[in-house]
Order: structure tokens, then sequence, then C-alpha cells
């Protein structure tokens, strides 16, 4: 294939056969990040924005809404979840190749450039995975890189980034599309570990344990997070029955 990059947008763009999507994304991810340091710097820069293109343009449509979906509609959930975290890998892998202002203007513009429901969702899953690779855990994805890569990039989102991506995760929504991925995104959030100081890869005994800078606190304090919980537990799908019950004292 000459070009398997463009093979791969191709079938992402046009295919109606979710696991050809799913193999293309996968092909994706496997060629741009071996290729990574040959592709032209214009190619690098357009990469994510050519994979969220089709991903808002073929996500099924809001649930509120009698539109039709797309004929290549992305309706199977693990190619939802393997375009997020692509999206995620390539950013972390472009990450010190952008100048600072333009780093995290990506990640913000994320949100605000996208409509609620299924692509705010979207989002939301994106920057889920973006703090899950860029975090101190064990849990990232080889990119073959020396620590000090990763060690820089969890650094430069920690000073700039976290606690503006914990407001706007934890911005009530009544949408059905966006809870579960926000609670998720919170979540990876109050699992970073700000203490790590650096010296090599840390993993977490202790899930519970938030660890949290003085900025990334403000935020959460300041959030409207206790209307934001009730909204999940009142619009989560399905309506869940949630009873308390408090046993007297022996």
């Amino acid at each position: 294939v000459p070009d398997p990059i463009a093979a791969c947008h191709y079938i992402l763009t046009n295919s109606t056969v979710s696991e050809a999507q799913f193999h293309a994304a996968r092909t994706l991810q496997v060629v741009a990040l071996r290729d990574w340091d040959s592709l032209p710097a214009v190619s690098r820069a357009s990469l994510r924005d050519e994979l969220l293109r089709p991903a808002r343009t073929h996500l099924p449509p809001p649930l509120s809404t009698s539109e039709p979906a797309s004929t290549t509609t992305y309706t199977t959930p693990l190619l939802v979840r393997t375009l997020a975290h692509l999206l995620a890998l390539l950013t972390k892998r472009g990450w010190l190749d952008e100048p600072e202002g333009a780093r995290e203007s990506w990640l913000q513009s994320l949100l605000s450039s996208s409509a609620p429901g299924p692509s705010r969702a979207f989002a939301l899953r994106v920057l889920e995975n973006v703090i899950v690779e860029f975090s101190s855990t064990a849990n990232k994805t080889d990119l073959g890189l020396p620590w000090e890569f990763h060690d820089q990039c969890r650094a430069d989102i920690q000073q700039r980034l976290l606690a503006p991506l914990l407001a706007a995760a934890a911005t009530p929504t009544h949408d059905a599309h966006e809870l579960e991925p926000a609670l998720a995104l919170v979540s990876a959030i109050l699992a970073w570990d700000a203490r790590h100081d650096g010296m090599g890869p840390v993993d977490r005994l202790d899930p519970r344990i938030v660890s949290l800078d003085a900025a990334c606190l403000a935020a959460l304090l300041a959030s409207p997070l206790a209307a934001w919980v009730a909204a999940l537990v009142s619009n989560y799908p399905h309506g869940p029955t949630m009873t308390t019950t408090i046993n007297p004292p022996p």
C-alpha cells in the first residue's frame, strides 16, 4: 500500500463494516507511531484532526433527535474506545513537538467545539485516555521512547491542564451520553499522583489515595460537583435506584 495512513482514513470514513473500521484504526495506530519521525511535520500535525473529523461525523445521532444515523455510523463501543485511545496516543506522541500554546489549545477545543451528546461524550473519552497515557502509572502505552519523554509530558500536563480539565469534567450535565465518560474522566484525574518526583515509574498501591496539587484541589472545590453527582444519579439511563441504610451502632 503506497500510503497506509490514507488507506486507513478512507476505510474509517467510508466503510460500513465495523470490523474493517476497527482494524483500520488499529493499523493506523501501528503505522503512525512506527513512522512518526519520518512523517512530514504537516502530516503529523494533521493526523488528529483528520481522525477526529470522521469520528464526530459517524457517531450515533443524539437520542433527543430523529436525525437518521450515517451509513457509516460507529455503532460498536469497542471502535469508539479504540478511536479515543488512538487520538490520545497521537496527542502524547506529538506533545513535545508542538509549541506550548498549541499543546493545550487542541485539548481544550475538544470540549468547546463539541456539540452536546455523543460528540461531547467522545471528547470526554479522548480526554480520559489522555490523562491515563500522561499519568505516572504503569498503564500507559509503550511508545518506545525514553522515560524522560514520558516524565516531561506528565509534568507539563500536570502543571497547566489538570485543573482546567477537572473543572470542565465536573460541570453538571443532563445528557445521558455524557454521564459515564464524564465520571470516568473525573476518576482518572482524581487518581493522578501529583507527588511523583520524576525518578521512575510509580505503581499506585491504593487507588483511594488522592494526591492533587493546590490548583487541582481548588478546581475540584470550586466546581458544582454535588450538583454534578446529583445529575449523574437522576439522569443515568434507566434511573438506578439508590437506597441508603444506616445501621445503629452495636
